[in-house]
C-alpha cells in the first residue's frame, strides 16, 4: 500500500493499463496522493502548504501534468455537514482549482511507472474561501496530456482531505477522543508449538503490516491511542525471537529452522516501547468466529480465548484488561453473553451491531459512544465505535493522514456545535496497513490542537451509559462460519485436549496450555484458511488421543470371590513423560456387586501401579465389570478393561441346614455307638450264663 491515499490503486502488472495505452489520462492511468500537509489545520496569515505524489499507471508517456489546488468555499460546522462531504463526489463541491502562476505544480512529463513528488503553496489571502471557522475540504486534482494530444479536464486524477479552520479569539472546549487500534494477525501453531509456516516473518520485518503500525503508533504521543492486542500474536513473536522451528509438510516430516528471530527480537523491543507509552488492552485469544461457534453449539473456544487472555493479561506486564471485541463485528447476542460471562471486562461493538440505534449518517448528533447493553439479562458495559469518522468510512486503503485529519474534523465540528459530551469513539480495522513512516502523518500533531483530547477505553467506561434492551447482531458483510471439517476438529480437540489436560500434573500449566489450543481451533482466520484450520486442529486432537492412549488400566481377566466380599487388583500405567492423577471409574453390570470408592491415582511419568478394588457382593453367580479410567472430575476417557467377577456367597437358610443336618449326623452316629456298647454288654452277659 502506498503511503498516500490513492484514489485508484496502482494497476498490478498484467493488467489492462499495463498492456496497452489507455488513450487518455484519466484515474485509471494517473494516481494522485497527498502525502503531507505542513500544518494539520489552516492558520490565518500562514501559507497553505500541500506535498503529494502523482504516479503514472500506464504505460504510455503522460506530459503536462499539473496539479491544481481546490478548497470548499464554505466550511462545514456540524457532524451533518461533515456529512455531506461525504456524500459529495470529490469532482463536485470543491471551489475552482487555483490557476495562479506559482500556485499550481508543473511536473512535465510523467514517464510510465514513474512517480514525481510535487508542492503546492498557496498565500492564505488567496485562498478563495470564506474564513468562517470550520472544517473545509480540500483536493488536489491533476491534469495531463496523452501522446495523441488529448487533455480532458473532466477527466482528472483527484485526492481530497479536510482540513479545519479554528476560530480567532473564541475557545473551543475539547472533545474526548478515542481511537482504538487492533493489533491481530494470522497464527498457525501445530502442537509442541511450531509454526505451521513462517507467514509471520513478512509481516514483522521493515515494512511488513505489523511492523508498520507499531512503527506509525510510536510516533503518536503519549496516552493518545488506545492499543487492543491479540495476545496470540504476541506470545508467538516472543517464541519466535528465541528460536524457532517450522513444520515439515507433512507431519512425519524434519521440522527446520525459521529465518525470522532477529525481525521478531526487533518488533517485540517495539511493542515493548509502544506498550510503555500507549494504552494497551487484550483482544480475546485468537480471535474466535464466536457466531459461527455459537451457531454449532461449541461456547467452549470462545471460553477460552476470554480466559486464555485473561490468564495472560495477569502475569504479563501487558494491558489493562481484556475487551470482548471480535474481528469484523462477529460479535452477537449470545458472543457478548458468553465473552461476559467468561469474564472480559467490557464489550466492544459497532453501531451496526446494535440495529436499534437505527444510525442516521445526516444526523447532527454524535452517536452513542457508552452503553449498558443487556443481553441474557445481563448488563455488559459497552463500548460503541461509530460507523462512520467525519463522515467517511474508515476502510483498509484509509491512510494515516486521512485518518488524523478525520479525527481532527469530527472533533472540530463537535467542538462548534457544543457537542462534547460523548466520547468520539473511532476504530482503525482489523488488519489495517499505514504503511512505512512518512513525515507529516503522525498522529501527533493533532492532539496539539485545543479541541481535541484523548481518551483510553477504560476511562470512557466511567461514564454513565444508558440502557439498550435491542438487538445485539453481528455486522452485516460478517457473515461466512468456519467450515465443517474444522467444526469437526474442534469438537474432537475438546474432547480429547480436554481429558488430558484435566488428568496431567500439574494441573494448571497443562489447562492453560490447552485453553490456548481450544481458543486457537475457532480462530476467524480459519474462515480465510479453511483447509490449513482443519489439518491444524485434527493434527492437535490427534496428538491428544495418542497420548490418552499411553494411560491405561488392565487386570485379571477373571476373578472369583468366595465370600460376600473381597478384593482384586487392577494395575493403572502411566506411559507419558509427564504425572498424571486420575481416577478410576469400576462399574459392574450387575447392582448385586458393589464397588468401595476408589482413591485419587497420582503416577509418575512411566510408572505403573496396582490398585486393590474392594467389592461386595448380595448374592452368588457371574457379573460382568469394566473398568475405565476417569478424570478427577469423573469424566471417563481411554479404553475399557472388562472382566468377569464370580460370587460364590453360601446364606443364612444353607448355614441352618447344613447344621441340622449335622446335628442329626451327629445325634444318629452317638445313637449308633451307644447302641452298639449296649449290644456288647448283652451279649458278655449271655456268654458266661
Amino acid at each position: 500500500m502506498s503511503a498516500g491515499v490513492s484514489q485508484s490503486p496502482p494497476a498490478p502488472p498484467g493488467s489492462p493499463s499495463h498492456s496497452a495505452p489507455r488513450g487518455f489520462a484519466g484515474t485509471g492511468d494517473l494516481v494522485v496522493a497527498i502525502e503531507r500537509l505542513r500544518s494539520v489545520s489552516l492558520r490565518r496569515g500562514q501559507p497553505l502548504v500541500v506535498h503529494g505524489t502523482v504516479t503514472n499507471t500506464s504505460s504510455a508517456r503522460l506530459s503536462t501534468v499539473q496539479a491544481y489546488l481546490q478548497l470548499s468555499p464554505e466550511p462545514a460546522t456540524t457532524l451533518r455537514g461533515l456529512a455531506d462531504f461525504a456524500r459529495v463526489a470529490e469532482d463536485t463541491g470543491l471551489g475552482n482549482p487555483h490557476l495562479t502562476d506559482g500556485e499550481y505544480a508543473k511536473l512535465g512529463t510523467v514517464l510510465p511507472g514513474q512517480s514525481r513528488d510535487f508542492v503546492i503553496r498557496v498565500p492564505f489571502r488567496h485562498l478563495e474561501i470564506s474564513g468562517a471557522p470550520g472544517v473545509y475540504r480540500l483536493g488536489v486534482k491533476v491534469l495531463s496530456t496523452t501522446p495523441d494530444g488529448i487533455r480532458d479536464p473532466a477527466d482528472a486524477a483527484r485526492n481530497n482531505t479536510l482540513l479545519p479552520l479554528l476560530p480567532a479569539r473564541r475557545p473551543l472546549a475539547p472533545v474526548q477522543t478515542l481511537p482504538l487500534l487492533p493489533l491481530s494477525a494470522p497464527v498457525k501453531r501445530l502442537t509442541g508449538g511450531k509454526l505451521a509456516d513462517d507467514s509471520l516473518v513478512r509481516l514483522l520485518t521493515a515494512g511488513g503490516r505489523l511492523s508498520n503500525v507499531v512503527a506509525w503508533t510510536l510516533t503518536a504521543a503519549p496516552d493518545t491511542v488506545q492499543v487492543v492486542i491479540d495476545p496470540a500474536l504476541l506470545t508467538a513473536v516472543r517464541d519466535m525471537s528465541n528460536g524457532y522451528r517450522i513444520a515439515g509438510r507433512s507431519p512425519t516430516s524434519t521440522a527446520v529452522r525459521g529465518r525470522g528471530q532477529a525481525a521478531a527480537a526487533q518488533w517485540l523491543a517495539d511493542f515493548r516501547r509502544l506498550n510503555a507509552q500507549q494504552h494497551v488492552m487484550l483482544l480475546p485469544w485468537g480471535g474466535p468466529a464466536a457466531d459461527s461457534l455459537l451457531g454449532n453449539r461449541l461456547p467452549g473456544p470462545v471460553v477460552a480465548a476470554i480466559k486464555s487472555s485473561s490468564a495472560f493479561q495477569s502475569h504479563a506486564a501487558v494491558g489493562s484488561g481484556v475487551a470482548g471485541w471480535l474481528p469484523e463485528g462477529r460479535s452477537g447476542a449470545r458472543a457478548v453473553s458468553v465473552m461476559r460471562r467468561a469474564g472480559a471486562s467490557l464489550q466492544i461493538l459497532s453501531q451496526s451491531n446494535l440495529p436499534a440505534l437505527r444510525p442516521d449518517e445526516r444526523s447532527s448528533r454524535p452517536p452513542p459512544s457508552r452503553l449498558d447493553v443487556m443481553v441474557a439479562r445481563q448488563r455488559v458495559p459497552t463500548l460503541v465505535v461509530a460507523t462512520r469518522l467525519a463522515g467517511f468510512q474508515t476502510t483498509a486503503d484509509t491512510s494515516p493522514l486521512q485518518f488524523r485529519q478525520r479525527l481532527l474534523a469530527e472533533a472540530t465540528a463537535r467542538s462548534l456545535s457544543q457537542q462534547t459530551q460523548r466520547v468520539a469513539v473511532t476504530a482503525l480495522p482489523f488488519g489495517w496497513d499505514p504503511g512505512p513512516p512518512v513525515a507529516g502523518q503522525d498522529l501527533a500533531a493533532a492532539f496539539t490542537m485545543p479541541v481535541i483530547v484523548a481518551q483510553s477505553a477504560l476511562g470512557a467506561l466511567d461514564r454513565a451509559g444508558r440502557r439498550y434492551d435491542g438487538d445485539v447482531r453481528p455486522a452485516p458483510g460478517s457473515s461466512g462460519g468456519l467450515p465443517a471439517a474444522v467444526i469437526v476438529a474442534i469438537r474432537d480437540l475438546g474432547l480429547a485436549g480436554g481429558n488430558l489436560a484435566a488428568i496431567l500434573s500439574p494441573s494448571d500449566v497443562a489447562q492453560q496450555a490447552f485453553q490456548r489450543a481450544f481458543a486457537m481451533s475457532g480462530s476467524a482466520q480459519w474462515i480465510d484458511f479453511p483447509r490449513t484450520g482443519a489439518e491444524l486442529v485434527s493434527q492437535l486432537a490427534t496428538a491428544d488421543h495418542e497420548a490418552l492412549a499411553k494411560v491405561t488400566v488392565t487386570g485379571p481377566p477373571f476373578v472369583a470371590m468366595s465370600s460376600d466380599s473381597g478384593r482384586f487388583p487392577l494395575t493403572v500405567t502411566n506411559g507419558l513423560d509427564q504425572p498424571v492423577s486420575v481416577g478410576l471409574a469400576v462399574t459392574p453390570e450387575n447392582p448385586a456387586l458393589s464397588i468401595a470408592p476408589l482413591p485419587t491415582i497420582t503416577l509418575p511419568a512411566g510408572q505403573r501401579r496396582d490398585v486393590q478394588v474392594v467389592s461386595t457382593a448380595d448374592g452368588s453367580g457371574v457379573t460382568s465389570v469394566r473398568a475405565r479410567l476417569a478424570t478427577l472430575t469423573g469424566r471417563q476417557f481411554g479404553g475399557t478393561w472388562r472382566f468377569d467377577v464370580r460370587a460364590t456367597q453360601i446364606g443364612l437358610v444353607i448355614w441352618v441346614v447344613m447344621g441340622i443336618g449335622g446335628l442329626v449326623l451327629f445325634s444318629a452316629a452317638g445313637y449308633r455307638i451307644v447302641g452298639r456298647l449296649r449290644g456288647n454288654g448283652v451279649s458278655r452277659r449271655q456268654t458266661s450264663t
